[in-house]
């Protein structure tokens, strides 16, 4: 994929962006700005497998990452869910191949786990959620891992949640906080890298 640039507005609009006001005054001087797309893979080849083991299944998409870039000039972007065996699979795989790699964690992954913390702090089917987590996906995407670890476990404690009522939130910051040098999406968008496999 060619790089595509973009800014965490392209990715998720602004929940205080939604007001009437806005809205109007957006009408009066045109239309919104256009969001710009991430990159568009070309060649796709997929592969996975239920007999072979993890590591292989590794090594076979890094064969086909070298048949396409043998010279590892291109940046080498791997988007994962975010299981430990599997970055430490890459990771592994990577050395001994020496080639650099850039691991993200895949954006909807991260979402799940805003989402099951929204959850601990609104009722069901609560439309505030969205916004909730639209306002920490920004911070998110804009290389705020520790900011938004941290501001889950103040609305942890301002709501008094304990235990089982907080258990979305603690898996959440867990998540974020075990998985922060692979949520750097501010570099990403910046260099145009993707963020999510679709």
């Amino acid at each position: 994929a060619e790089p595509a640039p973009r800014t965490v507005d392209d990715i998720i609009t602004d929940p205080g962006r939604q007001d009437d006001a806005v809205r109007q005054d957006d009408a009066a001087h045109g239309a919104a700005p256009e969001r710009r797309q991430g990159p568009k893979a070309r060649s796709k080849w997929l592969c996975g497998s239920v007999t072979d083991t993890a590591a292989q299944v590794v090594a076979a998409v890094f064969d086909q990452a070298e048949h396409r870039d043998p010279g590892h000039r291109r940046p080498w972007v791997v988007l994962v869910d975010g299981a430990r065996h599997q970055i430490d699979l890459i990771k592994a795989e990577a050395r001994q191949r020496g080639v650099d790699i850039h691991i993200i964690v895949d954006l909807i992954h991260v979402l799940e786990y805003l989402w099951r913390a929204a959850w601990c702090l609104h009722d069901s089917g609560d439309a505030s959620a969205e916004s909730w987590v639209a306002r920490h996906a920004r911070i998110l995407l804009g290389g705020g891992v520790q900011q938004t670890a941290t501001a889950l476990e103040a609305a942890a404690r301002t709501a008094g949640l304990r235990g089982a009522q907080r258990k979305g939130i603690d898996e959440a910051v867990n998540y974020l906080t075990g998985k922060a040098e692979h949520l750097r999406y501010d570099t990403a968008l910046e260099r145009g890298w993707p963020i999510a496999t679709g």
